[in-house]
């Protein structure tokens, strides 16, 4: 399943490596009267945001940070990841150390991800 209707004129693919793309707003159409001021130099600098978009399919599964998803569309369904107590141990043991937490969600299925939007910089 690939939704198509994502890229219009207001925002665009900018980078697709394999299964992951970045969707650009070229203009952002959701600002309030509270941060509009900060939105319009921000798009004067040429600073835009960006979100991730992750196809899902038998093939590719998606391990994303707790709270990244924005939605998801199609047969995709969340899964801790564990594979049993050992694992689950040795991660709760590796988030300790690196301080992160112990079990992320798993997307398997069919369908996409698309995650929060941001103005932070996306290495793809």
């Amino acid at each position: 399943m690939r939704i198509e209707n994502l890229q219009n004129e207001n925002r665009k693919y900018a980078k697709s490596i394999g299964n992951f793309h970045v969707l650009e707003y070229v203009q952002d159409a959701s600002v309030s009267p509270m941060n509009a001021m900060n939105e319009y130099f921000m798009s004067k600098m040429n600073v835009r945001r960006r979100q991730v978009v992750i196809d899902i399919d038998k093939d590719h599964s998606a391990v994303i940070q707790a709270g990244a998803m924005q939605w998801m569309g199609g047969n995709v369904q969340a899964t801790s990841g564990v594979k049993g107590i050992g694992d689950f141990l040795g991660k709760a043991l590796k988030g300790a150390v690196t301080k992160e937490t112990a079990v992320k969600p798993e997307y398997v299925g069919k369908g996409c991800l698309v995650l929060e939007p941001t103005n932070a910089g996306i290495g793809l």
